[in-house]
């Protein structure tokens, strides 16, 4: 199996196992994302004709918006992984060679930052979903009991 030194600043040896288990759980974690951003999206949907506050609508208008985006963002991102998987699984498989090894350590160390970054949008996202809901609820005299 090739093995390759310090991708993302990692000291250890990583080898094609390695890239093409960390990028399933990529997988995974972006589809888990999607379906949670989907499922909110939907809330949002249904339950924003009862605010009455145009503050509030325009807060929430921003927040579908932001939402919508995100969701973009995110099935790119995991189209590229789906990508990037197959070719780690046709080299896990030996059914290819490496042909530019840079270009794909390149390319990895690409889309983990890519991730990353959609992990602490998605992050940001919630916790402005959460202010906004809480401001929703407090002004609009909405109680959860």
């Amino acid at each position: 199996m090739d093995n390759f030194k310090s991708l993302s600043n990692r000291g250890d040896e990583v080898t094609y196992d390695h890239l093409y288990i960390l990028t399933r759980h990529w997988k995974q974690d972006i589809e888990f994302y999607l379906q949670d951003l989907k499922f909110l999206q939907r809330l949002i949907g249904k339950y924003s004709i009862w605010i009455k506050l145009s503050e509030n609508a325009e807060a929430v208008n921003k927040l579908s918006a932001g939402l919508l985006k995100l969701i973009e963002e995110g099935k790119a991102l995991s189209g590229e992984i789906e990508q990037h998987l197959n070719v780690l699984k046709a080299l896990v498989s030996n059914e290819q060679e490496v042909k530019d090894r840079e270009n794909l350590t390149s390319l990895h160390i690409t889309l983990e930052n890519e991730f990353a970054d959609f992990v602490r949008n998605f992050r940001n996202n919630r916790l402005e979903v959460f202010k906004i809901s809480e401001q929703v609820m407090d002004s609009e005299n909405i109680s959860l009991s």
